[in-house]
């Protein structure tokens, strides 16, 4: 099963989810990457990992490599194509690169940053968690407009009040019931 730990960091708590959580990627892959730390650049990552492309695109989407190069998700995918294009002529284990791997720094491209929305994007289809932010924060003026009470807010409410609330969906479940019928929660 996946395992998740909270630890603190210079910048505050952090949260680390397994790599088995990635969508789509194998059990090898994991080996792999778990024997090969520590990785000191996204460069050394390519060339020692043997993870593939679309795996190496889902970790640095979901901030994997923040703590190497920074929020730079957006250079770093443009800067992958070069490493993969490399890889692609030499053995990854000899990837070919005007510096040492694990000395590698990308450069800014110029490309504008990730927005947080894009990021959650990115971490629930890739992981099915939203890490960077809550799915519900970013609809939150619409829902205080609309007097949505908040879950904090719940047990101090009137008894027998009428209330309106929201919330993300998180699993569907559709129980057979004994008329035949389906229900959908």
């Amino acid at each position: 099963g996946a395992t998740y730990a909270v630890e603190s960091t210079s910048q505050g708590p952090a949260i680390r989810v397994a790599l088995s959580e990635v969508k789509g990627i194998t059990e090898a892959e994991v080996a792999a990457i778990v024997a090969g730390q520590p990785f000191q650049s996204l460069a050394d990552f390519v060339s020692r990992s043997q993870a593939s492309r679309p795996i190496v695109e889902r970790l640095v989407l979901v901030g994997g490599f923040d703590a190497l190069h920074g929020q730079m998700r957006r250079d770093l995918l443009w800067h992958l194509a070069g490493l993969f294009e490399q890889s692609s002529t030499a053995p990854r284990s000899h990837l070919m690169l005007d510096v040492d791997a694990g000395q590698w720094q990308p450069h800014p491209t110029g490309l504008r940053p990730m927005t947080l929305g894009d990021q959650v994007k990115h971490e629930v289809e890739i992981l099915g968690l939203d890490l960077s932010a809550h799915v519900v924060s970013f609809y939150a003026p619409m829902l205080r407009e609309l007097g949505v009470v908040a879950g904090s807010q719940l047990l101090s409410t009137r008894s027998g009040s009428r209330i309106l609330v929201a919330g993300a969906k998180v699993a569907t479940q559709t129980p057979p019931i004994r008329s035949g019928k389906r229900v959908a929660f």
